[in-house]
């Protein structure tokens, strides 16, 4: 929804707009969610999971018709808007997910069922209410009408550069990293005691550097869209190669995450994403996320490695089937957060903020390297709830998502003040990024930052913090680094008018 209009020729200074804002509420939302909540509330009482409780049937009506009003109500015409986004996030791990998720599980719950799910709709209704207040403070200035591209304060070049070195340093990280780890024959077959976990400890470091791969792909490809160049989608090769390698890893959300962030710079950069094009790309990366499912298992990877072309075809045949298993157990997060409320503090005490210091581990073992580690609470609590599985190799953890890991360390009515933070940082990312910039390194450090964000809900919160910090670090320095003094940048914009060229303009929204 990024309006975009052709700069004036006579004011090459007054870029392109991305954003226009506008006033009032969509009519097409308001005549839309009425019936597709009546649909939901219909669907929900028939669920195995949700539908045993018809209060909390009700509050996740509630929070369905909240989530589509966050949106579809946006008065923003930005698609890409970081509360939209998160909201569509929210809908599905807390909502339509939910529609998908068997009665029966695995795991060990204590309290009725139909008591913790009413319990876990309150906090994921509670949650969301306060993360949306939290964006919606009058704590900044209002969008101006108009959203400049302020593309001439940085050289591109040397953009470009920086991006391939990090992309290349990153390559080089990843493959020291599959050397030292044992070679293909350990981490795609799974032989020997190397598990997906540890590639946070001993071998750390490697696998974070291997990650500027992202950073130094967004950035190249946002610097080649600056000057129109001719098939912009082919300068996303080194996005591309990042998935392609993180696929090896095992890791669905991580693996897809270069793709997104191609998606995202695209909108900005190149043409809007309008919602037929949104559709493939989601049965498409719901066909990815189902191959990568089949392939995590170790007593299946020698098979995909050996013919992965007759693998991905017989992993595809139970598409439906399997896409329903794919939404109830990589989004959906019901039975997660109704883990944490049953264990909470009857089972484990309260964390009362330390598993929020996860992040500092890397640390941690250059400074103490014998002093034992902070565990996320996904792996405690799975021990709780799958006391069988304590010793087993294929030990996993639950992803409790925000929602659940700011409810394991606090009560709920001191969770507030996390989740208004947490509300209050995404308006500030979407405020200083989009609103006041929208120039090409912006928009790359908004893409990255925009996945991460909204995998918060999904993923965890405190063991992101880290991987944050790592892939916007690169872009964050480029910027410092490649951004021209303003007399540079002033004499970059005449040059340019007196050479008649233009910025680059994605296609009008309009």
């Amino acid at each position: 929804m990024s309006s975009v209009a052709p700069a004036p020729r006579s004011k090459v200074a007054a870029r392109v707009a991305l954003i226009r804002a506008r006033s009032g509420i969509s009519p097409l939302g308001i005549l839309v969610l009425p019936p597709a909540a009546f649909a939901y509330a219909y669907y929900a009482l028939e669920a195995e999971l949700i539908g045993q409780s018809v209060p909390a049937v009700a509050i996740f009506t509630t929070l369905f018709v909240l989530c589509g009003a966050g949106m579809l109500l946006r008065t923003s015409t930005d698609r890409l808007e970081l509360f939209r986004v998160f909201s569509l996030y929210y809908l599905m791990a807390y909502c339509v997910c939910a529609l998908f998720e068997p009665a029966i599980s695995d795991y060990v719950f204590e309290d009725p069922k139909p008591e913790l799910l009413e319990s876990t709709a309150w906090l994921s209704l509670y949650a969301y209410v306060s993360i949306a207040l939290g964006y919606h403070l009058p704590l900044f200035r209002r969008a101006p009408k108009h959203v400049l591209n302020r593309h001439d304060e940085y050289s591109v070049p040397l953009v470009t550069a920086l991006g391939l070195g990090f992309f290349v340093v990153g390559v080089i990280s990843f493959a020291a990293l599959f050397v030292f780890a044992g070679g293909a024959a350990v981490i795609l077959r799974g032989e020997g005691a190397l598990q997906r976990t540890e590639f946070s400890f001993g071998l750390g470091w490697y696998y974070w550097a291997s990650l500027f791969m992202v950073p130094g792909g967004a950035l190249y490809f946002a610097a080649q869209t600056v000057k129109r160049r001719p098939l912009a989608w082919l300068h996303a090769w080194p996005l591309f190669a990042t998935f392609s390698l993180l696929m090896l890893l095992q890791g669905r959300h991580r693996a897809l995450g270069p793709m997104l962030v191609m998606f995202y710079v695209s909108n900005y950069m190149i043409r809007r994403l309008r919602l037929p094009r949104l559709a493939a790309y989601a049965v498409a990366g719901m066909a990815v996320a189902v191959v990568m499912n089949a392939w995590r298992s170790p007593a299946l990877r020698g098979t995909f490695a050996a013919d992965p072309v007759q693998s991905t075809a017989l992993a595809l045949e139970g598409f439906s089937e399997s896409s329903r298993d794919e939404l109830s157990g990589a989004i959906a997060r019901i039975d997660e957060v109704m883990l944490v409320i049953d264990h909470v503090p009857d089972r484990m005490p309260y964390d009362r903020g330390e598993s929020l210091t996860i992040w500092l581990n890397p640390f941690r073992r250059l400074i103490w390297k014998d002093r034992p580690q902070v565990d996320n609470i996904g792996n405690r609590i799975y021990d709780i709830a799958r006391p069988e599985t304590r010793n087993s190799p294929y030990r996993t953890g639950i992803l409790p998502s925000i929602v659940g890991e700011m409810r394991a360390n606090f009560p709920a009515l001191l969770c507030f003040f996390p989740y208004l933070l947490y509300g209050i940082a995404m308006r500030l990312v979407y405020q200083r990024l989009i609103l006041q910039r929208a120039d090409f390194v912006s928009v790359a450090a908004y893409a990255i930052l925009l996945f991460h964000v909204c995998n918060m809900v999904i993923g965890t919160f405190a063991q992101d913090f880290f991987e944050i910090m790592v892939v916007v670090a690169p872009v964050f320095l480029c910027r410092a680094l490649a951004r021209r003094r303003p007399r540079h940048a002033a004499l970059a914009a005449v040059s340019d008018g007196a050479a008649g060229a233009l910025p680059p303009a994605p296609r009008s929204n309009t």
